[in-house]
Order: C-alpha cells, then structure tokens, then sequence
C-alpha cells in the first residue's frame, strides 16, 4: 500500500472504533436472558417491537474485525469478553430464526433474504475472525444456507444475489459441503445474467451506485476465493 491508502485505512479504523461502544449498547449482554445476545434492541429492551430482526445480528462482523485487529482506539483487540459477546450472537441467530433456517426483518412471518444474508455472512466472517469453534452452529447455517440457495425474491435485487453466492461458497468450504458451491454457482449465473450494457447490476429497477460498490465488493471476494 501507499502512505494514502495506510492513511485512509487508519482512518477508516478511528471512524470505525468510535461506534464500537455503541454497538454494544445493542446487544442483551445479560447471560441469563432470554434474549441474550441480541442486537435489536427495540425487541429485547424498549418491547416496540414482538419480534427481533434478523438484520441486527450482523453486529457481530464489526466486533470480530475488532477483536482480530489491533488498531488505533481499538479497546476489543482479543477480548475474551467481546469474543463471547460474539459467540452470543451468533447463537441468538441461530435461536431466533425460523425452522427454515430463515428470519425476519420488518414484518412478522417475513423471511427476509436480505437479513438472513447479511446476518449470515457477519457470521461466518466472525466464525474465521475469531476462531470460533464452528460446529455448534453449521446445522443451523447449513440449514439457513439451504433456504438461502433456493429461495427467489420476486425483484432483481443484485446486491443480495451477490451476497448469497459469497455466503454459500464460505459455508460450502467451512462445512466441507460442496451442494452449497453447487447453489452459489447457480446464483452467480443469475447475477451475471442481470448485468447490463453499461456495466451496472440491476437493483429493483434499474442502476444503484452505492448497491453497486456492495455488488463488486461481494464478486470481489467470491473471485479471491474461487479464481475459476
């Protein structure tokens, strides 16, 4: 790297570490909760809401990018509290999902792709960051994956399309599983085939910027990953 990019990412750490107080304050970090481990906290906490958002659990990826990383106002670098804070939410996920391996976001019953996928890469990110044992868990991520590798959402939303074929093609190598390569591949052939003219992925109904750079992001990943 340049002295700019060591630059921008040091300073992308000191915005990041400003929120990890926050984040916390989120989580049920109370052990014997019912609750314990989640992030939404209108659920647990305020009652606003009957049932907890799939979404929040991805709170768990910037904890464990803290806790693997020593940087500049970064208070978590190998916290064994923080790392079972982690673990916590990774199983809440696993306790709160649906018997599909789904979950919700906004509604009730909704079984939402978007936050089964984000909730289910932070997890397998965190799994690796924090060298998590990962076998209490891979029966519910492989049973999310599955549900992940076959559900369609009724729009062209390229971001999650994306997202997905990266979470499979992680589970596939952290469960050994290569059905679930079988899925991502099928869904990165969908993705390619959403590409336009120009360049853009297709989001809803037409060209988003700012999905886009989450869209290469994820093909960036899944080509470290799979260079073939």
């Amino acid at each position: 790297m340049n002295d700019n990019s060591e630059e921008m990412r040091a300073r992308l750490f000191r915005l990041g570490a400003r929120s990890l107080s926050k984040i916390l304050t989120l989580q049920d970090r109370v052990p014997h909760s019912p609750t314990y481990g989640c992030f939404d906290r209108n659920f647990w906490h305020l009652r606003i809401t009957d049932f907890p958002s799939g979404m929040a659990q991805e709170f768990v990826l910037p904890l464990a990018l803290a806790y693997a990383h020593p940087f500049e106002g970064n208070p978590f670098y190998k916290d064994l509290t923080i790392r079972e804070w982690i673990r916590a939410g990774i199983s809440y996920a696993a306790t709160a999902a649906h018997k599909d391996g789904s979950c919700d976001d906004y509604y009730p019953f909704e079984k939402a792709a978007g936050a089964a996928a984000f909730s289910q890469y932070a997890i397998l990110e965190a799994l690796h960051l924090t060298g998590l044992d990962p076998a209490p868990f891979l029966p519910f991520l492989k049973l999310r994956g599955g549900w992940l590798g076959k559900h369609q959402e009724s729009g062209r939303l390229s971001n999650h399309e994306a997202l997905i074929a990266n979470g499979l093609f992680r589970l596939a190598d952290l469960s050994g599983d290569q059905v679930f390569a079988e899925m991502a591949e099928r869904r990165v052939e969908r993705l390619l085939s959403w590409q336009s003219d120009e360049g853009w992925f297709f989001e809803y109904q037409g060209a988003d910027p700012g999905y886009l750079t989450l869209t290469l992001a994820n093909m960036g990943e899944i080509d470290a990953q799979r260079p073939d």
